[in-house]
């Protein structure tokens, strides 16, 4: 099956447009809550805004902002979470909508105009 020249372009809009947001939500509802709350505490991650992402050809690349980079911690049962199971919860995040990305992608691709 061909998709023709704009093949690239659909998929880099896709991605840009809905891929990257859906990876995000799904990401976002797995991050664990501490429930702590303290005067001059921000956000948690699960109700702020903690990622940032980089678009590639093709691709794009969540990471956590700056403030948020604690997370890694919980992902990877590192520092005070050592011990403990890894949540995997970027990688979960994404293997939630992994098949609604390739459908989508798919769906773009083979959409008649």
């Amino acid at each position: 099956m061909e998709y023709g020249d704009d093949a690239e372009s659909i998929i880099n809009d896709f991605l840009r447009d809905y891929a990257s947001n859906m990876v995000v939500d799904a990401i976002v509802v797995m991050i664990p809550q501490s429930g702590r709350m303290w005067k001059g505490k921000r956000k948690p991650a699960r109700s702020g805004n903690p990622f940032k992402t980089d678009f590639i050809n093709l691709g794009f690349t969540i990471k956590s902002k700056k403030t948020y980079n604690y997370l890694y911690f919980p992902d990877q049962a590192a520092g005070t979470s050592q011990g403990k199971s890894p949540l995997l919860f970027m990688e979960k995040g994404m293997d939630n909508v992994y098949d609604s990305i390739v459908n989508g992608i798919l769906n773009k691709l083979t959409k008649e105009e």
